[in-house]
């Protein structure tokens, strides 16, 4: 029972306002197997989904965890699976009984499981989008978490990937892009030295997020020159968010696209 529900019991003189606080109480988070409080009713308090970090939890959390998801809960996300655990999970999803429909990064590190089929929301038609653009194809699976992000949370997105300035030319199809008007912001995911944000805000009106990734190698290796990089940038309009921070990401952009929406609802 969801939060709007038990307010029109109330207002139907079905419920007390006693009896629909305690309700509100008992219905706020799920405990599973004693390792996990699911906050049913985060996105009513704060406009963003309660999702799961996968990194250090077990197999068997995880896999409670899915086993668990409570009606009201259409959808969960989880990130930061590491790879031999997301190994595990998709053997369990593959034989499982549950019909879950599913999709994942192609690492298997992040994960969108569904009760009902999973609507794409990288619609071209859409208003209010979000263009995610990742420098290098060794930052795939930080754009897989964003834009599995973004369809959690129902924000419509357009994404490009192997855009990097060691081939400046790239950028003309995500610049014809914007020129469509339809976007608000633009998630840019870079490792190496970072500097793809920086370009970028050279040459749109719109706000960019920066999301700095651990592809590098020596002194500024694991992300290190991309996120000082950005940090120091000369270019403005630039915020960022941590490391492969791509659900960091996303979840801003929603917070975003929340507020845009209730004064311009998208079509």
């Amino acid at each position: 029972m969801m939060i709007k529900e038990i307010l029109h019991l109330v207002k139907t003189g079905k419920l007390s306002i006693e009896e629909a606080t305690e309700l509100i109480k008992e219905k706020a988070t799920l405990e599973i197997n004693g390792h996990t409080l699911f906050d049913v009713f985060r996105e009513h308090r704060t406009g963003i989904n309660e999702v799961v970090f996968g990194y250090s939890k077990s197999f068997t959390q995880l896999k409670e965890i899915i086993q668990s998801i409570p009606p009201s809960t259409s959808q969960l996300l989880i990130t930061k699976v590491p790879r031999n655990t997301g190994e595990k999970l998709q053997t369990f999803i593959d034989n499982s009984k549950f019909d879950y429909h599913v999709k994942t990064s192609h690492d298997l590190s992040t994960w969108l499981i569904s009760r009902e089929p999973i609507q794409a929301s990288n619609s071209s038609r859409a208003k209010n989008k979000v263009l995610v653009l990742a420098a290098g194809t060794s930052d795939q699976p930080i754009l897989e978490e964003t834009t599995l992000a973004l369809e959690y949370f129902k924000v419509p997105y357009q994404s490009f990937i192997d855009v990097g300035i060691a081939g400046i030319h790239r950028l003309e199809n995500p610049l014809k892009e914007l020129k469509t008007g339809t976007y608000f912001l633009l998630i840019v995911i870079a490792g190496m030295e970072g500097a793809l944000p920086s370009i970028l805000a050279s040459l749109t009106t719109l706000p960019i997020i920066g999301v700095p990734t651990s592809t590098g190698y020596g002194i500024g290796g694991k992300g290190i020159a991309a996120l000082l990089s950005m940090l120091q940038s000369c270019s403005p309009g630039i915020t960022l968010v941590n490391i492969d921070g791509g659900f960091q990401a996303a979840a801003f952009a929603k917070k975003m696209y929340n507020t845009i929406t209730q004064i311009q609802p998208s079509e």
